[in-house]
């Protein structure tokens, strides 16, 4: 067994929750696209913002993301079955920037920026505008 300092355990498991936040989250976006939510979404008027895994939608672009091992074992392992219930499109938290602008493209947006923000390098931000 590996041992770890009580920063590091905390470190670790504080960031353990949050990949699984992200699961849900992408969960979230499969369900919403599933329902129609982003077609709704692409009817306000002022921009909307959302968050994913900063990723590639290719596998092979992925290859020396830090963490895209683990990543890929939660996205198989939990997110891709969860988001097939009920006939989802299951998605995967690993969808990438290129597929989640195109979905959203697909689904009204005009204008899709992704963003990176230096506090959050886990996470592509994306605003989206009719």
């Amino acid at each position: 067994m590996i041992e770890m300092s009580q920063p590091k355990r905390e470190a670790f498991s504080q960031r353990m929750t949050d990949i699984l936040n992200y699961g849900a989250l992408n969960l979230a976006m499969a369900i919403g696209y599933r329902a129609g939510l982003f077609e709704v979404m692409a009817s306000f008027s002022s921009p909307q913002p959302t968050a994913a895994i900063a990723a590639h939608t290719s596998q092979y672009d992925n290859r020396n993301h830090p963490l895209g091992p683990f990543l890929y074992t939660v996205s198989l392992m939990h997110c891709l079955p969860v988001g097939l219930v009920d006939g989802g499109v299951g998605l995967g938290m690993m969808l990438g920037q290129e597929q989640a602008v195109a979905m959203l493209q697909q689904a009204g947006f005009a204008r899709v920026e992704v963003q990176e923000m230096p506090e959050d390098p886990f996470n592509l931000h994306f605003c989206c505008r009719k």
